[in-house]
């Protein structure tokens, strides 16, 4: 993880996502309209 984390900031991002699992959800959050992804975050799981 934190090999990820410093070869990330090394090449600029902001943000670092870890693990494949994480940078799936990611992707599909950021397709869904807004509404949905905010009420997918409040209920977590």
């Amino acid at each position: 993880m934190v090999r990820e984390g410093l070869r990330d900031a090394a090449r600029g991002r902001a943000v670092s996502i870890p693990s494949v699992r994480y940078k799936l959800l990611v992707g599909v959050v950021r397709l869904l309209p807004g509404p949905i992804a905010a009420r997918l975050a409040r209920t977590g799981r």
